[in-house]
């Protein structure tokens, strides 16, 4: 299977890669990777829960009136606009709009990460299949969530708020990083974060009751402004039927763990260390306090989970032993194959089967 056949892939580059390639062959391999990327989200067709509602609303779009009058946010929309008055082509706009997302995300991994393979490895089941392939005003907005940390390292409040602001614009959920710019030099130390970790979790469950019982929520969700999030209440594939203590936290507290253990270790920067920790322990508090609701829960925290492309291979790097070093990255080659299977294994999840356009 395709996806599968992509991991395997992007895991053997990474071996090679733990074995001291020569820096001009990484960059061969780096280009080959990303044109790979390009060709296979950038051309894929009909895949992702989303495409068909999306391409209704390209199709439309076909003035300004109504872009302003439309419910998504606006500079989604007037991408719609742009494209459909100029190509009319709704594969066309999944191209350009998948390379702009790609390509931001993709710059940051080449600054930040210590391995660029193992970091698109993650990458596939973190965020590729989720929200570049469905989700996409969301996954755009990851884009420039990523973005932003480099005018968090470089203490530009001014340019990191732009780029949230943009990132809001196509995905209001990304306003809840924008605490983080603050949040990202928390000196807490470890032993706490646990604590408040597990504090959480004990929380979690009496707080999902009183919300689900809650007339106030109720009313909330019921307003002109939030009606279209109903279904993430209503439907039944949104039912509060998640236990707390499920597969996707344990995921989230097994890298953790690994993160913090190897803390002082790792040959990465000691700020964007601290920024990493500190935005995965807040991916796993706010996934814990929203998990009344699975798609809130998740939505919400993978603006700060995402951050997990570059952690992992700022673990091995921490790890000197190779024999060490390689079976940790046949752990995490499991951790995304299982994570992967997951994701296409969802009814109506629509990434099975794959199509692209150069074998149409």
């Amino acid at each position: 299977m395709i996806y599968f056949a992509l991991i395997l892939l992007l895991f053997l580059l990474s071996f090679l890669n733990q074995i001291d390639l020569e820096k001009r062959f990484i960059l061969i391999l780096e280009f080959f990777v990303f044109a790979l990327f390009l060709l296979f989200g950038g051309l894929r067709y009909k895949v992702g829960a989303d495409w068909d509602s999306y391409e209704v609303l390209f199709n439309g779009v076909s003035s300004i009136e109504e872009v302003v009058k439309s419910r998504e946010e606006k500079l989604y929309m007037i991408s719609n606009f742009l494209i459909k008055i100029i190509f009319d082509n709704y594969s066309f706009f999944v191209f350009v709009f998948f390379l702009i997302a790609f390509v931001l995300k993709f710059n940051v991994i080449k600054l930040y990460s210590k391995d660029v393979f193992l970091s698109l490895m993650i990458y596939v089941y973190g965020v590729l299949l989720i929200y570049d392939f469905n989700g996409i005003r969301q996954g755009m907005a990851m884009s420039f969530i990523m973005l932003s940390i480099p005018f968090i390292l470089n203490k530009s409040f001014v340019r990191f708020s732009l780029l949230i602001i943009i990132a809001c614009f196509f995905h209001i959920s990304a306003i809840v990083f924008l605490p983080f710019y603050f949040l990202s030099r928390m000196e807490i130390s470890n032993s706490k974060l646990l604590f408040i970790i597990i504090l959480s979790i004990l929380v979690a469950t009496p707080l999902r009751l009183i919300i689900q019982n809650s007339l106030f929520y109720q009313l909330f969700m019921a307003s002109e402004t939030f009606s279209h999030y109903s279904t993430y209440t209503d439907g039944n594939s949104y039912q509060i039927n998640t236990p707390i203590l499920s597969i996707a936290l344990f995921q989230r507290l097994i890298i953790f763990c690994l993160f913090i253990a190897s803390y002082d270790s790792m040959k990465i920067d000691s700020y964007l260390k601290l920024l990493l920790r500190n935005a995965y322990f807040l991916s796993i508090v706010i996934f814990l306090l929203l998990s009344f609701s699975d798609q809130f829960a998740a939505r919400i925290s993978f603006n700060y989970k995402l951050v997990e492309i570059l952690m992992v291979p700022a673990i091995l790097s921490a790890v000197s032993n190779k024999y060490l070093r390689i079976l940790l990255l046949i752990f995490f080659l499991i951790l995304s194959m299982v994570g992967t299977d997951r994701l296409i294994s969802v009814p109506d999840g629509y990434l099975l089967p794959y199509r692209n356009l150069l074998f149409m």
